[in-house]
């Protein structure tokens, strides 16, 4: 007689295995390994939305300094003036205020 245990390392899906089925794994530690594989998925995901975001933000950082290269090169105070706003604080070379 063959007892489930031994029938479960002998066979595979196609047939005889090759090399014992290791049946030395706990639920617990498949399940844990489930976890640990959707944890390290949801970190990836993030990781990508967060650096499309800050490549955005450079983005848009970028554009709002050609503005006021191009506005400041060409004499335009005006121009200069509208990439203020009305809470803007200028601040010295060393940053203090």
């Amino acid at each position: 007689m063959v007892w489930p245990i031994e029938r479960a390392r002998r066979r595979t899906r196609v047939g005889r295995a090759s090399h014992p089925v290791d049946m030395s794994i706990t639920p617990r530690e498949d399940e844990m390994r489930l976890v640990k594989s959707f944890a390290f998925a949801a970190v990836l995901l993030l990781s990508s939305a967060l650096s499309a975001a800050a490549q955005s933000a450079r983005e848009d950082i970028e554009a709002a300094l050609t503005k006021f290269t191009d506005a400041f090169n060409s004499g335009n105070a005006a121009a200069v003036g509208q990439l203020y706003t009305e809470d803007a604080a200028v601040l010295p070379p060393d940053g203090k205020r």
